[in-house]
């Protein structure tokens, strides 16, 4: 405590009295932040009451997500939705995959495996007379078999995905853009990304999106 009295420049703020230097050295009317700061400046009202300070009224931040024909284009082609993407991808992307399965592949290897069962079950139960040893001998064999089974349905399922792999790119090629690394795009993508993409009139469509003072968010169609 003394050391702060007569050397506070030794000293930095960590992430909950940021908020007071930063509203005493620049006061302001309102903040505008993300969720997560929105989460620890609620803790914060006490705080500014205690050095006589009023807390700004916090506003919650609007976030965007850019898109492009070529993005679109897919989305219309495989019927996604941002929410889709944001959300449900992958089940969307196994859902697509699936429709596309004629064979009925899942539903053909349980019905293969549940015959082999039932036909090898007698089997199993006649053993132990001979022997009863035999017994637990065929329950392994068993075991052996159903395991080929299902090796054999998951390369027939890799095979079938195979047959689509340029629609499955097309699929990740959305998500890559719209929730890279399934994070809002505006935290991975390096904005400047985009003037050297679309040149600056991505920046005027931005712009022109009304202020919200609720936040929200908004897809911008380039």
């Amino acid at each position: 405590m003394s050391l702060a009295a007569e050397a506070p420049e030794l000293f930095s703020n960590n992430v909950l009295t940021r908020p007071l230097m930063q509203d005493y050295v620049l006061p302001v009317l309102a903040s505008v932040l993300g969720p997560a700061e929105i989460a620890y400046w609620a803790q914060l009202g006490e705080a500014f009451r205690s050095f006589g300070m009023a807390m700004p009224i916090v506003m919650p931040r609007t976030s965007f997500t850019v898109t492009d024909d070529g993005i679109r284009k897919y989305m219309a082609a495989y019927g996604l939705s941002f929410e889709d993407v944001r959300s449900r991808f992958e089940e969307c992307k196994q859902a697509w995959l699936d429709g596309r399965d004629t064979l009925s592949l899942d539903e053909l290897f349980e019905e293969t495996e549940r015959r082999f069962t039932e036909v090898y079950e007698p089997l199993l139960q006649t053993l132990p007379a001979l022997e009863a040893g035999l017994a637990e001998l065929g329950e392994k064999n068993k075991q052996r078999i159903i395991e080929q089974v299902r090796f054999l349905r998951a390369r027939a399922k890799e095979a079938h995905r195979l047959r689509y792999e340029a629609e499955m790119r097309r699929f990740d090629r959305v998500a890559v853009w719209l929730r890279p690394e399934d994070k809002p795009q505006e935290r991975v993508i390096n904005y400047t990304s985009l003037w050297n993409r679309f040149g600056s009139h991505w920046l005027d469509s931005l712009l022109a999106v009304p202020c919200n003072r609720s936040g929200g968010h908004y897809i911008i169609h380039l």
